[in-house]
């Protein structure tokens, strides 16, 4: 058995000569322009090594990363070795981490290759290379005398595009924002609980707050002249607080950014080597469910070895441990992002990322955080308050998850018909605040949530706009630049607004079609010209009037 590798994508996909030269193509003829593919010039070494070891050989075992990605550079193998021996049998081999149990599991029930999955790819790409070939010709040949001092090039991207795009509506509804003046009343009162400890309980207005101040006013002044609140009512009961879910790429990355300040691509970054190292599971999955029947207590077990949570596994070993929650997501391809054997030799960002998946694996794993809740309700001249208290009884998964608070609130016993004196009773005034800028943890949930880019592209795309200055970084926050502000003002002012989401999230449904085997690739490359071609023309007969 011979053993070899590659280094990502082998092929690439570009037009044929007649169509690479800017002046002399129109930029509309790219949407249907014949396509090659063709092996990367700094790839041709790796190509002859394939080529050399392949022959002889009358099987071919795949092993690249099991995602689309994967199964398309599987194909691009498949093509290079099969030219030279037609009569390979080809088989796939579909695992999660590079640990002994999944490599020999995996050699045990080989599969063939997905062609779906590959196709899904090659869909992708080459809509990817239409839509930006053409629409940045456009942009640049038209726009560029406009944004003195700036690169040649305004490149587009179907991605890049719509993720500026929530950058910038984010700073328009900020620049657009006009602090307004409210008004509320605020009620506490102080008293001893049974223990004998002095408590402040401040009790929240149930209309929160009103905008008009002589209304405010006068509600505040029968709440003085009545002078004294009654009790209405008074509710106890259990609560909890939910376990986190298994740990999917984008709550991966969304976390790794708003708890640990580490940005999305330098995340997926580490978590590859992590994954090559054997540490983690492979880290680029949509699934957040464990299938019955998944090891995970032996997978726990190997968390013993890290004193900072030891005692904690050491609980779930001896009886607390509870079968994690059903997300509702699942690729089919890989499990949730799990620890796969112990980081305690690991140091930096590298450890810091272990982590946060080791103690959101022990805390999935782990029995919800039970409490008291209790709520008290008052009347003071016909307006109604409310105090919350709580009290934490089982902290359980909050233990090891330091990344969750559940904080105890403690007020003394109240009962229903009870009258008492507010210890303060005031009007206060407060000013609107606007909505602060996209922060990368939000930037990744919108992305999300309207299908601009998958769980292994979203962080390529956020580090791709800011690399070409279409918007900036600030501290934690996400600007839009003059730039990304002016190429997406340019096609509003021609008709059609190309950074919102709804265009490019049609594409990822056709192409994940395509992936499910719904639609050819042809197909759906199809309807995403049929979809996009009109929008450029029009736009290129805007530019050109």
């Amino acid at each position: 058995m011979k053993m070899t590798s590659v280094v990502g994508h082998l092929l690439e996909m570009d037009f044929t000569e007649a169509y690479r030269s800017w002046r002399s193509t129109n930029p509309i003829d790219l949407f249907e322009a014949p396509i090659t593919e063709t092996t990367r010039e700094d790839l041709q070494d790796v190509r002859k090594n394939l080529e050399k070891h392949v022959r002889g050989c009358t099987d071919l075992i795949l092993w690249l990363d099991c995602d689309r990605e994967g199964e398309a550079i599987g194909f691009e193998v498949i093509g290079v070795c099969q030219a030279v021996q037609p009569h390979l049998r080809v088989r796939r081999a579909r695992f999660s981490a590079l640990i002994p149990r999944d490599i020999h599991h995996a050699l045990a029930h080989l599969v063939p290759p997905d062609q779906r999955q590959s196709d899904a790819v090659l869909a992708r790409q080459e809509v990817d290379l239409r839509l930006g070939a053409a629409f940045t010709r456009l942009q640049t040949l038209a726009l560029q005398n406009k944004f003195e001092g700036l690169e040649q090039m305004l490149s587009y991207g179907p991605c890049q595009f719509p993720t500026m795009w929530f950058v910038a509506q984010r700073a328009d509804r900020i620049a657009a924002f006009r602090s307004e003046s409210f008004w509320q009343i605020e009620m506490e009162h102080t008293r001893r609980a049974d223990d004998g400890e002095q408590l402040h309980v401040r009790f929240s207005w149930s209309r929160t707050r009103l905008f008009d101040r002589l209304a405010a006013l006068v509600l505040y002044e029968l709440c003085v002249e009545r002078g004294t609140a009654s009790i209405t009512s008074v509710t106890a009961k259990p609560t909890s607080k939910r376990r986190p879910l298994p740990l999917s790429t984008v709550e991966f990355q969304r976390l790794a950014s708003s708890q640990l300040h580490i940005a999305s691509d330098q995340t997926m970054d580490i978590a590859e080597k992590l994954y090559q190292s054997g540490y983690l599971s492979y880290p680029r999955t949509e699934t957040d469910s464990f299938k019955e029947g998944f090891d995970l207590l032996t997978l726990i077990r190997t968390q013993l070895a890290d004193q900072r949570w030891a005692a904690y596994t050491q609980r779930l070993l001896d009886g607390d441990f509870q079968w994690p929650i059903h997300g509702g997501k699942d690729d089919n391809a890989h499990p949730p992002i799990h620890p796969c054997k112990s980081g305690t030799d690991l140091s930096g960002d590298e450890a810091r990322l272990y982590e946060l998946v080791a103690r959101r694996f022990l805390a999935c794993c782990s029995k919800d955080a039970l409490g008291h809740e209790t709520v008290v309700r008052a009347e003071l001249a016909g307006e109604e308050f409310s105090a919350h208290g709580l009290m934490v009884l089982e902290r359980n998964y909050l233990d090891v998850y330091q990344y969750d608070r559940w904080t105890a609130k403690k007020i003394p016993t109240f009962h229903v018909g009870e009258h008492f004196v507010p210890t303060r009773l005031e009007m206060a005034e407060g000013m609107t605040t606007p909505p602060s800028y996209l922060s990368e943890s939000d930037l990744i949930h919108l992305m999300e949530t309207h299908s601009i880019g998958t769980d292994a592209t979203i962080a390529e795309h956020i580090k791709t706009v800011v690399k070409r200055s279409y918007v900036e970084k600030r501290g934690q926050h996400f600007h839009p630049t003059t730039v990304g502000r002016m190429l997406l003002k340019g096609y509003v002012d021609v008709g059609f607004d190309l950074g919102k989401p709804e265009l490019r999230a049609e594409m990822e449904r056709a192409i994940n079609r395509v992936a499910s085997g719904e639609r050819t690739r042809a197909a759906a490359v199809g309807e995403i010209v049929a979809l996009m071609k009109p929008l450029f023309a029009k736009a290129s007969r805007s530019v050109q009037s």
